[in-house]
């Protein structure tokens, strides 16, 4: 924030160049550091004036007035309504100010604000209120890029108690009247269809979408709905070119759009929206209709939609890993395609070659349902850790479901607790063969170092070396047998038998998987679980009895009751025994900045996936299951993780001096990220991408923790040289 003394009077455009800005001679305005840089230097001085209202922290506002500094582009202010509507409806005796521009009418009408004063604010109005707040220079920021901005401006004003974050637009009685026949007309010739707005045009067209996706789900949706389409009018002759050329069965009302309110009346009489990342969803938002939005470079779980922001839009992620980026790439406008569509020659984003219709399709279905059913599956409990009366978050409403937070373990569960596919289709999908490995079956027998075998999956790299040293410091656990639950490919059956002398026992979901193990490891009893539950569990203690170590594997994430597995868990260990659980980590950077680039982590995988945990969070769960002691930790993020958080890196120029320039390669600031935040990342051990909690009855040996933990931290240090752990650490 600026104040300047005006000179001499000019105008200056606004960043689409379509009204202006009017600075008068001699006047003082208050205005941003970014919007100043772009003056005309010599009509204008920066100046210091004697008194400036309070910032606003907070601060009972009944009697006082708020004026809201800012340069919000028309989205950007929607999303600040919420906020509006909460500080009105805290302090009604409060006067409300927002800065804003003649052309944004989306705002007109808001019944939480009192006043508007237009770009620039004059000094003479600024200085009469009694608090402001400084909402400047946001965009590209930190928490513009990663953080969703309703819950960032509701902190920043210190609202931390808001609750109701769906933003706020008020239609035109005039602009109902004139799109209601409009939408009627197409209504009476397509009886008994609803009616869905596809936008497909946003300020950058790395944003809008390409029409042939669009055509793609409008052939998948035709039978039950009848699409149109509303762009501003001037762009009315390129979608009709679109729809022609692409064969799109869709009404072009772009004519019709002669003013914003018209497009807010269109949305509020049609049955749903399916959009590009840009205005319209914030609009549908206000006006509760049922809304997906198409997300490519921009990150809409980020600063729109994360963690259900808004009841009624829901974001589909583009799962795109090219040459030059990874979605999203967080770039906010560029003039002409990306680089990464310049590449491929493309116009539109490559993001969006990777989304999935059917995904679309189905969380679109998903959101009507909910809307119209807004009181089915709400939880009354947590199923992890059993907590009632609590707050339950609603996090995302997906494939079927509504996704829940608690606000005591932290862990996310979906309602209803039936996944959309069954386990047999997840044992059969594609990217998981490299965890059934026929051919690390068929070696087993004939690998020279067993120990290299017990630590290639990237969560028996954990559990292996934990288990050798448990039984270095445990005498007690010696000759215990050891059940694994989830075996997989069977390794750490192999290893743990022949290398540590473990009497081992292995439980499989696939039969098929079982079998192949069962002929290889011929000394171990393995058994196929048709129902991988806690009544399973507790059959095993009538056949196999009670386990020192019991090994479980990535299995929490299918549990459709986890509390009550945990307690089966309990009751099949010995009483010194220890229980070992890894799995998947909730609290990874990887769900907050990078989705899709693994089956893991997507939010299509709630298709299979229950549960959601992290380490604190299990380890709460666990001992409210009756465990008497657990420790935690997680796996560090690995260096190809660390590259793909920020993105491909490009070729990095550094100028060395005497006009001598010398490039990076990809490779080589690959290598430089990672020396350079393998020390944080490590510092930051519950964050990693895969945790791991041992839980006990009973408190074991204090050496024993303080040695896992540096076991653990050799192997994070030297997780990307598995070799120096086989052959030094663990060498016999």
């Amino acid at each position: 924030m600026e104040i300047i003394r005006v000179k001499r009077t000019f105008k200056q455009p606004y960043a689409g160049g379509a009204d202006f800005h009017t600075f008068m001679e001699k006047s003082r305005y208050v205005i941003a550091r970014d919007l100043m840089a772009q003056l005309p230097r010599d009509n204008y001085e920066q100046t210091k004036v004697p008194e400036l209202p309070k910032e606003y922290y907070g601060e009972d506002l009944n009697g006082k007035s708020l004026l809201i500094l800012n340069l919000f582009a028309l989205g950007d202010s929607l999303m600040f309504t919420p906020i509006l509507k909460h500080l009105k409806k805290k302090y009604p005796k409060s006067y409300i100010i927002m800065e804003t521009r003649q052309g944004y009418n989306l705002l007109e009408g808001n019944p939480y604000v009192d006043e508007f004063i237009y770009t620039p604010v004059p000094y003479t109005r600024f200085k009469e209120v009694d608090y402001y707040t400084d909402c400047y220079e946001y965009v590209g920021s930190y928490f513009y890029n990663y953080m969703n901005l309703v819950d960032f401006w509701a902190a920043k004003l210190r609202q931390f108690d808001i609750t109701d974050k769906d933003p706020v637009v008020v239609p035109k009685q005039e602009a109902i009247d004139y799109m209601k026949p409009i939408i009627q007309k197409i209504r009476d010739e397509n009886p008994g269809k609803k009616i869905i707005m596809a936008h497909m045009v946003a300020s950058s067209i790395h944003r809008s979408l390409p029409p042939y996706l669009v055509s793609k789900i409008i052939d998948k949706m035709k039978d039950e709905y009848v699409f149109i389409t509303a762009h501003p009018k001037w762009e009315a002759p390129a979608v009709d070119i679109s729809k022609e050329l692409y064969m799109m069965d869709v009404e072009n009302l772009s004519p019709y759009m002669e003013k914003p309110q018209y497009l807010v009346a269109a949305i509020q009489e049609v049955d749903g929206v399916i959009s590009a990342d840009t205005v319209v969803p914030h609009i549908a938002a206000a006006l509760k209709k049922p809304c997906v939005v198409i997300s490519g470079g921009v990150a809409p779980e980020a600063q729109h939609f994360p963690k259900m922001s808004y009841t009624t839009s829901q974001p589909v992620y583009a799962k795109y890993l090219g040459n030059t980026c990874s979605a999203p790439c967080i770039m906010h406008a560029v003039a002409g395609p990306c680089q990464e569509a310049q590449i491929k020659q493309k116009f539109y984003s490559p993001c969006f070659d990777n989304i999935d219709v059917d995904e679309v399709i189905f969380k679109f279905k998903t959101i009507v349902h909910y809307i119209e059913n807004p009181d089915k599956d709400i939880p009354t409990e947590c199923p992890i850790c059993k907590e009632t009366n609590v707050y339950f978050e609603e996090v995302e409403k997906s494939w079927g479901y509504r996704l829940w937070e608690c606000s005591v373990c932290g862990s996310i569960f979906s309602l209803p607790r039936k996944a959309k596919k069954t386990l047999d289709d997840i044992l059969n999908k594609e990217q998981l063969k490299p965890f059934y490995d026929t051919k690390d079956i068929e070696d087993i027998d004939n690998i020279d170092n067993k120990e290299k075998l017990g630590i290639t999956n990237i969560f028996t790299i954990y559990t292996y070396p934990t288990i050798r040293a448990l039984l270095d410091v445990e005498p007690k656990l010696k000759g215990k047998k050891m059940l694994d639950v989830g075996f997989n490919a069977g390794k750490l059956l192999a290893v743990a038998s022949e290398l540590l002398g473990i009497e081992a026992y292995g439980v499989e979901r696939s039969e098929a998987q079982t079998e192949k193990v069962r002929k290889a490891l011929k000394n171990i009893s393995v058994d196929s679980a048709k129902s991988l539950d806690h009544q399973y569990l507790k059959s095993l203690k009538d056949r196999w009895g009670t386990f020192g170590i019991v090994i479980l594997e990535n299995v929490i994430g299918n549990l459709e009751y986890p509390y009550e597995f945990f307690e089966a868990v309990k009751d099949l260990i010995e009483e010194d025994g220890v229980a070992i659980f890894t799995f998947s980590n909730k609290d990874r950077p990887y769900v907050k900045v990078r989705k899709g680039l693994d089956w893991s982590v997507e939010d299509g995988d709630y298709e299979f996936t229950l549960n959601r945990v992290s380490a604190r969070g299990l380890e709460i769960a666990l001992r409210k299951a009756g465990f008497g002691y657990t420790h935690a930790n997680a796996t560090p993020l690995f260096p190809g993780d660390i590259v793909q958080i920020m993105g491909p890196p490009p070729v990095l120029t550094l100028n060395t001096g005497n006009n001598q320039q010398m490039n990076i390669n990809p490779a080589g600031m690959e290598t430089y990220i990672y020396n350079y935040m393998k020390p944080i990342l490590n510092s930051f051990s519950l964050h990693g991408q895969f945790g791991i909690v041992l839980a006990s009855k009973k408190p074991i040996n204090n050496y024993w923790f303080k040695r896992l933990d540096v076991l653990w931290e050799l192997i994070q240090t030297n997780v990307m040289r598995r070799e120096y752990i086989v052959n030094t650490y663990l060498e016999k």
